[in-house]
């Protein structure tokens, strides 16, 4: 009887103090360095791939189309806008201004010569 008692002492002991703790490490290695590693890396990997791949992409995206965008309609603006403004400047000056002065400077001299000279060597 003593040995019987003994040997359930010592087993509830070996399974109490041995056994129970071995198997909690080993549920705790493998909650903790299996299930949570894996866990922290697939939730890495989606952050990640969200990041680079969703919101990366998105932004150059959208910069690109920003900056295709804006090169198009300073095009556009330039060739409709700034172009014929331009063109009407120079056409005002080429025609109002040096013409004007051109053809103002002509009838001087045409009516200096008939004025001055043409009258004046007839009178």
């Amino acid at each position: 009887m003593y040995v019987v008692v003994y040997v359930v002492f010592v087993g509830v002991y070996v399974v109490v103090y041995v056994v129970v703790p071995v198997v909690m490490c080993v549920v705790v290695y493998v909650v903790v360095y299996v299930v949570l590693y894996d866990v922290v890396y697939v939730v890495v990997c989606v952050v990640v791939y969200v990041v680079v791949y969703v919101v990366v992409y998105d932004v150059v995206y959208v910069v690109m189309y920003v900056v295709v965008y804006v090169v198009f309609v300073g095009v556009y603006v330039v060739v409709y806008v700034v172009v014929p403004v331009v063109m009407c400047v120079v056409v005002y000056v080429v025609v109002y201004v040096v013409l004007y002065d051109v053809v103002y400077v002509v009838v001087c001299v045409v009516v200096y010569v008939v004025v001055y000279v043409v009258v004046y060597d007839v009178v």
